[in-house]
């Protein structure tokens, strides 16, 4: 099952297994050992109290026991004798460093509120550790991992305050930013920019809730915040930036009406998932809509410039992201997005503020019904569910039907829709089954149809879905003709389930028209600059950025 953390960062699980949370190396952290030895007869002993009686009295055995469950990677052991070791010898020399593997044990089982209780200790009882900055980081980000995103900045501040440490900066960074881009709201921001007025993120704190005020339509507040900005920072890197935005909120301030006065009619924004887990799919939109933009610059006098905004593939993110090109940015108009809930809650935002927004990929029959600034080139879902429908039934005279659908989502409501289309023609629905989002075995579901015995079979599932379902579908030698959307007419589906299609009656991709020529020629360009299959997702966003631009 897919965690729904915003905070589940495979790049941030990545680097936990680098250099800042990784342990010492065995061989250097033995010469560690071997030169705390030698020089033991003039040091003062950093935490705790050095025990008596030598490498075999019980605190050394214990610790010993820790350390070797810790560097083999047996982390439940680590964490059950780090607390044996916390509660019987609390003031054993070495115990802070107890404190930090049992931290970096319990995160990386996902035990983030246990982490946080080990690693908090250490900068609050131990300052003078050596593992107190890099207990601070681990605080932080256990923090982001719990969704506490303001108490994770605050944190991390106090390490790019004071930390000497260029690698704990740097990933402090980097995490700061991934906060401040993702999670941070502006009442956060504010507090940590008036908080930390000296830190080298003040600029860029203040610069992004500007950006957010202006957003939400506080003007005066964004003027405010701007005009601080280039006061305390006149030789800022976001001069040029900031000095803009601070001219369009003194405009709206003054009662301007920004969206028909700032619009440049060689902009157009795209709006796709730039980054986050569905970010490959935004990677073939902007690879179909960049070649579309490119080929139209080369034949026309004036060249159009596009400008990227990130949905994440969220709804949230595509309402800010249409905010921003055309608040910010002035665009003409928007292409995208990939998926539906997005491009909804984009098309809401893009028809209040009266922006033609194209959706090219998104199939929904209701998008355009949001209002009349929305506009869609590709074939609803609705329309080819019918069409396969009245084929089936009418054109093939096809009187058992059964549906294999996900339990959840457009798709459901799709697999509903067919079922109501055949009754609604005098066909019978004999099955109607469902599965759960993930799900890898269908034997059940398949089981259920077989029982039925259905002359057709309607799956309106993913392809990833399909290219599981299908060889499930031939293992049970279901005998039934296999109807699905046009979704199926892929060059990967038919590579890799050829036989199982075989017969199969699905719809073909209707993005370019009756233009063959011109699809072939985009084939032909794409398979040059980018290699590989073509997606539909770029298919859709050349055609429809071309579409757009004529």
């Amino acid at each position: 099952m897919i965690s729904t953390r915003a905070t589940s960062d495979p790049v941030l699980r990545m680097k936990l297994k680098q250099s800042i949370f990784n342990p010492i190396p065995r061989r250097l952290w033995l010469a560690g050992l071997l030169m705390a030895g030698l020089l033991s007869c003039t040091m003062v002993p950093p935490q705790g109290t050095r025990p008596a009686g030598g490498s075999d009295s019980p605190p050394e055995t214990l610790f010993t026991r820790i350390e070797r469950a810790f560097f083999s990677g047996q982390r439940p052991e680590a964490v059950l004798a780090a607390r044996e070791m916390i509660n019987a010898y609390p003031e054993y020399f070495r115990i802070d460093e107890v404190y930090f593997m049992a931290a970096r044990s319990a995160f990386l089982l996902d035990k983030f509120d246990e982490s946080l209780k080990f690693a908090q200790v250490i900068p609050e009882k131990y300052p003078t550790s050596a593992n107190r900055e890099r207990a601070l980081l681990l605080t932080a980000v256990c923090f982001t991992k719990t969704e506490n995103y303001a108490e994770s900045a605050d944190i991390l501040l106090q390490v790019l305050a004071g930390s000497a440490d260029p690698a704990v900066k740097t990933e402090a960074a980097e995490t700061l930013r991934r906060l401040v881009r993702n999670h941070l709201t502006p009442q956060d921001l504010e507090t940590l920019a008036g908080k930390y007025p000296g830190s080298v993120f003040a600029e860029e704190l203040s610069l992004k809730l500007a950006k957010q005020e202006y957003a939400r339509g506080n003007y005066e507040r964004s003027y405010q915040l701007l005009t601080e900005l280039l006061y305390h920072f006149p030789e800022s890197k976001y001069t040029v930036e900031a000095r803009r935005l601070l001219k369009l909120s003194a405009e709206a301030k003054a009662g301007a009406e920004i969206p028909h006065r700032h619009i440049d009619p060689y902009k157009i924004g795209a709006i796709f998932p730039i980054t986050g887990a569905q970010s490959v799919y935004g990677r073939y939109f902007e690879q179909g809509l960049s070649l579309a933009v490119e080929e139209y610059n080369q034949t026309h006098e004036f060249p159009v410039t596009l400008v990227k905004a990130d949905t994440r593939g969220n709804p949230i993110d595509a309402a800010n992201a249409v905010r921003k090109l055309a608040l910010e940015e002035g665009v003409v108009t928007i292409v995208g997005s990939v998926f539906t809930v997005p491009t909804i809650t984009a098309s809401v935002e893009a028809n209040a503020r009266g922006v033609p927004l194209l959706s090219p990929f998104v199939s929904s029959g209701r998008i355009t019904e949001i209002g009349p600034w929305i506009f869609q080139t590709k074939v609803p879902d609705e329309v080819e569910v019918t069409a396969i429908a009245s084929a089936a039934g009418t054109g093939l005279l096809i009187e058992r039907f059964a549906v294999l659908a996900p339990g959840f989502g457009e798709r459901r409501r799709l697999g509903d829709l067919f079922g109501q289309e055949i009754e609604r023609l005098g066909g019978q629905l004999v099955a109607l089954e469902y599965y759960e989002e993930g799900e890898t075995n269908f034997r059940q579901q398949l089981e259920a149809i077989l029982e039925e015995a259905p002359e057709a079979l309607f799956i309106p599932g993913s392809m990833d879905e399909l290219i599981l379902i299908l060889p499930q579908i031939n293992f049970y030698d279901m005998q039934v003709r296999l109807l699905g959307l046009s979704n199926w007419n892929s060059d990967k589906l038919i590579r890799l389930a050829r036989s199982e299609i075989e017969n199969a009656l699905f719809p073909l991709a209707a993005y370019h028209g009756k233009d063959r020529e011109t699809f072939d020629r985009f084939s032909e360009i794409y398979q040059e600059r980018f290699g590989g299959e073509i997606s539909s997702v770029s298919v859709a966003g050349y055609f429809g950025t071309r579409f757009l631009l004529r």
